[in-house]
């Protein structure tokens, strides 16, 4: 089981810039359009997210 890098509880995605694990509570879901104009929703860890 991969443990969140910021709280040890079961890390649920990992963040889309660093790669780190997150939990649910640290995963910070940041909606950003896509080079063919999609909007995707992807999970950063609270220092990417910033």
């Amino acid at each position: 089981m991969v443990l969140c890098y910021f709280c040890n509880n079961k890390a649920e995605n990992n963040c889309n810039e660093c790669n780190l694990p997150v939990c649910k509570m640290h995963s910070v879901i940041i909606e950003k359009q896509s080079s063919s104009g999609e909007t995707i929703a992807a999970p950063y860890c609270p220092k990417c997210a910033k």
